[in-house]
Parts: C-alpha cells; structure tokens; sequence
C-alpha cells in the first residue's frame, strides 16, 4: 500500500467529516527556526536573520511530505546599543510551501512585533503577522480504485491567515507562546476548517565549562483536536563554532542535530529523524537542512544581547 492510498483515504474522511488532522507543518530545528512558530521572534537579534530550509519527511513513501521556506526579520526604531533602550520594534516575512503528494499549501506571511525592556537582561516580545494560504487538491494525481470518484475532485481555496505570539527571553534563556491560524476560515467552500493550534517553546544555555555550553529546551504543540506533541532536545555548543545535538520527540521518533557557524555570518543546521512510530515499516527517516544568513551581526561589546546564539 503506498502513500496514494493514505492520501486519498484522509481527503474522503475529511470531506466526509471536516479536516480534524494537524495542519501546520513539523520542523526538528525549532530552535534554529523558531521565527515560523513565532512572530514574537521577529526583532529579537539587533541584526538582520535570513533563512531558506527544506524538510523530507518520511523517506521511502512515494509523494512523501516535503516543506520548503524563506524568512527574513529584522529590527526597526532601534538604537546602536540595546542596553538602555526600553522599546524597540521588529519586522519580518516568510514565503512556504508545503506538498504532501496531491495536496499542498503555498502561502506568506508578514510580522510585526514590538519588544521592551523588563531589565538590563530581560526582554519580552509582542508579534502579529498576518497573510494568506492557498490550499490545493490535485485530483489528477490521486489514484482512485474507481475511476472517476466524485469524492476526489480538485480543490484550490484561497483563505486568509494570521499568527500571534509572545516572547520572554535574554542572552541565556527563551521561553514563548504563539498561536496558529487564528481564522477559522472554511477551505473550498467544504466543511474542512482550519484550526487553531498552541505551540510552547523554552530553552536555557548554561555554560558547563567556558567556550562549552549545554542547550537543552522543549517544544510542545497542541491542536484543538490533536493529541499533543512534545518534542524535547539537548545540544552541546562549542564556543558558538558548531554545535551536536539530539532530540526526542513524543511517539514519532529520536532526531540527531548538527550545525556550524562559519564567522558570525552563515549557519548551517541539519536534522536526521529515526522513525520509531509504526510507520516505521514503510519509512525509516526524515531529513532537515537550513542555511541562515545573520549580516552586521557581530557585537562589538561583551555582552550577547544583539544575536542570542541559541537562535
């Protein structure tokens, strides 16, 4: 049984039902891209962040999901030095397109976040962003048992869409919450809805000995009719020069991570995921790969407010 078959078995669910399943997609790097989980992130480093990542996700299927983006942010209505500056602004965008076979999504978003200063060390951020998703079904390549089925007609929806989150965070810590599709917009003119999901992120550097820290951190995410899905990570850096990490994540999996910084420009991050679920049987792994681009963003004082290196 290949992938089709599951595709075209949740589209007659849905239709039949409405869309209950989880509908945004699922990254491993969530701390390197936190960015598209929260729009609060925009303006949180004093320089520019510029990123293009490409997910695979369960290897061996045939029209197995992949996920492509593009997101920019920077800070605006902002002073050279951040120490004393009580309020400052961000803005940001993203460009996605998600594929699952014969369904896909292509959208973009744009952000606004306002931060302040609680303290010296502590900040916290406030994000909107909004924009647009297009929601496809392609009939053509579906492959019914018969052939023609009324239950496999094209859909091709274009709905509004906005995000809303917030950010608490400083050199050493983060912790945020946002909010997903906050529009309950129908899709096509069907029954099928798109939900709101909760997503919780944390982490914490703590140096174990000086040039060696330890990054361990947790993401949840709640659908409003999913189960919830908890992914919980470890990374050990190295003098912000490259880092190894791994990350398990509640029924589906382990994740190994790696990355590097070449300068304080260019990143690179990589995420392999070991499928330990059922599915298992039909596909052994999935793959994550994000380049960023961080221009201006070496700080020439002591302290590490300008670029948090766990993002």
């Amino acid at each position: 049984m290949n992938i089709r078959t599951y595709i075209l078995g949740f589209i007659i669910l849905s239709m039949a039902y409405g869309l209950q399943a989880q509908q945004i997609p699922m990254y491993s790097q969530y701390v390197v891209n936190n960015y598209m989980l929260n729009p609060a992130v925009a303006g949180s480093k004093k320089c520019q962040d510029f990123k293009l990542g490409y997910r695979t996700q369960w290897v061996g299927f045939e029209s197995a999901p992949e996920t492509i983006f593009l997101s920019a942010y920077g800070r605006i209505n902002s002073s050279s030095k951040l120490v004393g500056k009580s309020t400052f602004e961000g803005i940001g965008a993203y460009a996605i397109k998600d594929q699952t076979g014969p369904m896909g999504k292509v959208g973009a978003q744009f952000s606004y976040s306002f931060h302040f200063a609680i303290n010296q060390q502590i900040f916290m951020g406030m994000g909107l962003s909004i924009g647009a998703l297009q929601h496809s079904i392609n009939s053509n390549l579906l492959d019914p048992a018969n052939y023609p089925d009324p239950a496999t007609t094209s859909i091709n929806s274009l709905v509004p869409d906005a995000h809303a989150g917030f950010l608490l965070y400083s050199s050493t810590f983060f912790a945020g919450f946002s909010i997903r599709q906050l529009v309950p917009y129908k899709i096509g003119g069907s029954e099928n809805t798109l939900r709101q999901h909760y997503l919780l992120q944390g982490g914490y550097k703590l140096m174990i000995q000086p040039g060696i820290y330890m990054i361990p951190s947790m993401h949840v995410k709640l659908g409003m009719v999913t189960p919830m899905q908890i992914d919980a990570s470890l990374k050990i850096d190295w003098q912000d020069k490259f880092w190894l990490g791994a990350c398990y994540r509640k029924v589906e999996g382990l994740m190994a991570l790696a990355g590097f910084h070449a300068g304080s420009i260019l990143h690179l991050a990589y995420a392999f995921d070991f499928t330990l679920s059922k599915i298992q049987s039909h596909s052994s792994n999935s793959h994550e790969i994000i380049l960023g681009i961080t221009p201006f963003c070496k700080s020439k004082s002591k302290n590490k407010y300008d670029c948090p290196s766990f993002q």
